[in-house]
């Protein structure tokens, strides 16, 4: 299985593809799971600079190459967690150079991962150095990539939380995209029940993917969320002290 996390910057990518990965290896039975990094952090980190326009299409590649030699040394079983993939090396190209040429390879790309993870914006942004541009970029970005995966009919889910509320959904997204006889993917729902058992989140993911799973719609997505958050606000405990908040 190939599953992309996209998302703008200070989305919480990484994180959660660490997060997944140790968590999917915890389980019996678990299939390879191998982490492969952002591309364009590796670029960037090893340059020292952020790529200009006409070094955006060898990013891309690098893409993919990076995801070939992952799956040749990890073996056709095993599951890899692309933190970030060739679309959104196709998003910022837009972004910053009103360039659009890198969309076609970058859908086609896109459609080798069964499982497409799009991270929520309910985190706080943080600064990391020269690599991140601020709040603006990222909502300009996360409408830009929300754009072209509707544009390309790419399917997608939508992860919100923080901390175990957040690795939580994302493997009821994974598993529900397993059948609903695998074993494995029943373990994956049980291993997810525990991160945070009872608690709000659990009621974030499980909501949230029961009634999203065949739908992409923002509109849809945004009213749902904005309920939940609303019905967590109103409990008892402050939601600042309930388990997996998201801060607001």
């Amino acid at each position: 299985m190939n599953i992309a996390l996209l998302g703008a910057e200070s989305s919480g990518k990484s994180s959660l593809a660490q997060a997944l990965v140790a968590e999917i290896r915890a389980i019996d039975g678990a299939p390879p799971v191998v982490w492969v990094p952002e591309t364009l952090r590796l670029w960037c980190e090893a340059r020292g600079r952020t790529p200009l326009r006409h070094e955006q299409a060898d990013i891309l590649q690098l893409h993919h190459t990076h995801m070939t030699e992952a799956r040749q040394q990890a073996g056709q079983d095993a599951w890899l967690i692309a933190d970030t993939t060739p679309l959104m090396t196709a998003v910022y190209s837009q972004h910053y150079f009103s360039d659009t040429s890198l969309y076609t390879h970058a859908w086609h790309a896109q459609r080798n991962f069964e499982v497409t993870l799009l991270m929520g914006l309910d985190l706080p942004w943080q600064a990391d150095g020269p690599w991140r541009d601020g709040p603006a970029t990222q909502q300009a970005v996360d409408n830009l990539l929300r754009t072209q995966l509707a544009h390309a009919g790419l399917g997608y889910t939508t992860i919100y939380g923080n901390g175990m509320g957040r690795t939580q959904a994302a493997l009821l997204a994974i598993a529900q995209a397993l059948p609903a006889s695998d074993v494995f993917g029943l373990a994956m729902k049980k291993r997810a029940a525990t991160l945070v058992p009872n608690g709000p989140d659990t009621e974030l993911g499980s909501k949230f993917f029961s009634q999203c799973e065949s739908c992409s719609d923002p509109e849809c997505e945004h009213t749902l969320f904005t309920r939940l958050l609303t019905q967590r606000r109103t409990a008892v405990r402050p939601l600042s002290m309930r388990a997996g908040s998201d801060g607001r």
